[in-house]
């Protein structure tokens, strides 16, 4: 591939634009003149990502028109919330035979629907595919190894694209389970807010360990019932997402998480992170689709009361601590209990 656009100039985007620049031309379409100007002429992105320098290979837009002309391929990286207005934006102008990778995570609020269908009624007939896995943009910057998956319908794609990823320290499976990996990038945020309150109330180890292993329960759960396989929540798109998510400093939704538990509020923390909390949109997303299909996932709709409830954090953990009693690995089948 000679050129591809990145839509979008955050963290991740910037990474990626980073990674793919040493084989070819790399447009980023953003938004804001300053960031644009600053990419172009100082060759950094300084909000987002401290430390990166980008290479000559590295373009920065806000014209699409230019962005997306003669690009091979289109990454999505702009927020969930936000892509469905993008890719209606870059419609008119878009070339059916490029295709599509998303690599943003999370679930469309209101509708519900994941984005491979946002994208299926933007732009009909696109190629899609969705790179996920535990892959903080800081690190791959610096070269840490790291491991994520493509998926996609069309299996060519999937392993057209993973040769285009394809580093010494960037490794990269391809799958056909796009549910899954959607439902892996999205629900592991829920959670990491979640193990970040933990953190905020420091009750310790033994309680992220808990909430990390009942939340993947809770993961596969969800995910299977909307069509996703549990060997994938299982991988890298899932439970390794939610490992590096609930662990690590670099995180936003568990810092989000954790800035609740020590006390401030749903709007002082997106303040205080200073980028989008996906968790937050996609919380509300699960649970809207869990009670209308009266899914039996405890610890979504806790973190959903901690984000939007008027009961103390404490009494909502408290709650959780005293479900009925019952076996680790009973299952009552989809149905949540009243």
């Amino acid at each position: 591939m000679d050129k591809i656009c990145i839509l979008g100039a955050g963290s991740w985007a910037s990474a990626l634009a980073n990674l793919l620049s040493d084989r070819c031309m790399v447009s980023m379409a953003v938004r804001r003149e300053e960031q644009c100007r600053e990419i172009n002429e100082e060759h950094t992105n300084r909000r987002y990502l401290k430390g990166l320098r980008f290479c000559a290979n590295v373009h920065a837009t806000t014209d699409y028109r230019a962005a997306l002309n003669g690009a091979s391929l289109i990454i999505n990286a702009v927020p969930s919330q936000a892509t469905r207005g993008v890719l209606r934006e870059i419609a008119p102008i878009w070339n059916s035979s490029v295709p599509l990778l998303n690599v943003s995570k999370g679930i469309e609020r209101g509708s519900g629907k994941r984005l491979s269908e946002v994208a299926a009624e933007e732009l009909p007939s696109c190629r899609f595919a969705v790179l996920s896995g535990p892959s903080h943009a800081e690190e791959v910057v610096t070269g840490e190894p790291t491991a994520v998956v493509i998926a996609s319908h069309d299996q060519m794609l999937a392993d057209q694209l993973q040769n285009v990823f394809m580093r010494d320290t960037f490794r990269v499976y391809t799958g056909t389970d796009v549910v899954g990996v959607e439902i892996g990038g999205a629900v592991k945020n829920i959670l990491a807010l979640g193990i970040g309150i933990c953190d905020g109330l420091r009750y310790g180890d033994n309680a992220r360990a808990a909430m990390v292993t009942r939340g993947v329960h809770e993961m596969v759960r969800f995910g299977t019932f909307v069509g996703g396989e549990a060997k994938t929540l299982y991988g890298l798109a899932g439970l390794g997402d939610l490992f590096v998510t609930a662990t690590s400093p670099h995180s936003r939704n568990r810092n989000a998480g954790e800035l609740l538990g020590r006390g401030y509020t749903l709007a002082e923390a997106e303040i205080a992170i200073g980028q989008v909390i996906e968790g937050i949109d996609s919380c509300r997303a699960v649970v809207q689709i869990a009670e209308e299909n009266q899914l039996d996932m405890p610890i979504t709709f806790a973190v959903y009361e901690m984000l939007h409830g008027t009961i103390p954090v404490q009494k909502i953990v408290s709650g959780l601590m005293k479900r009925e009693r019952k076996s680790e690995f009973e299952d009552r089948g989809e149905v949540r209990e009243k």
